[in-house]
């Protein structure tokens, strides 16, 4: 699943939380794995967003590259390999 730029909505925080509210936007990620999977609720397994976000039922997950373009090929063909792997598990599992 891919999250649009155009869909993400904020709220600035007021200068006596600007400090928390920083260190919170330091979590911020692009990549999120669920943080449980059923498997009858398997609608999703990662999901990748082009803005960095933050989540509270996934954990965020960041790569360490010195390269932000690498960085961001890495959490993509991530996000590809998690969702091929499990249509090949489900696919596997129903023949």
């Amino acid at each position: 699943m891919y999250v649009s730029k155009n869909n993400i909505g904020y709220v600035l925080p007021s200068e006596a939380k600007l400090e928390k509210a920083n260190s919170i936007v330091e979590l911020m990620s692009r990549l999120f794995i669920p943080n449980r999977i059923r498997w009858n609720t398997t609608g999703t397994l990662a999901l990748y967003s082009d803005a960095p976000l933050l989540a509270n039922v996934y954990f965020m997950v960041r790569l360490d590259f010195e390269d932000e373009d690498l960085a961001i090929m890495a959490e993509k063909a991530l996000v590809l390999w998690f969702a091929s792997v499990w249509g090949i598990l489900i696919g596997v599992n129903e023949s």
